[in-house]
């Protein structure tokens, strides 16, 4: 008996020292593609060698985005872009 709640306690110090949120990066470096797809999602690619991601979505809210938080992020990516300006993109992936 002492074994298995052992055991349980044990188990349950290792679940509160995981954390609830997820892994963080980030990315810096030239922006080599930002397009607006079919579905009006942005996608934007390079900084540090970021492969292509879909960023937010110019329709529709989310969570994490506003729509007019969106649209300022991809003018502001776009100006990067033309400009050949360094950005950096931080995400959490869950």
């Amino acid at each position: 008996m002492k074994k298995c709640l052992f055991v349980v306690l044990l188990l349950a110090i290792a679940a509160l020292a995981v954390p609830a949120y997820g892994a963080q990066y980030g990315c810096a470096g030239t922006v080599t593609l930002v397009f607006i797809n079919g579905s009006g999602n942005v996608e934007v690619a390079g900084p540090g060698g970021l492969p292509p991601i879909g960023l937010c979505s110019l329709n529709t809210a989310t969570t994490n985005w506003s729509v007019d938080a969106c649209k300022a992020a991809y003018a502001t990516l776009l100006a990067a872009k033309l400009s050949g300006q360094n950005a950096t993109i931080s995400l959490t992936i869950l």
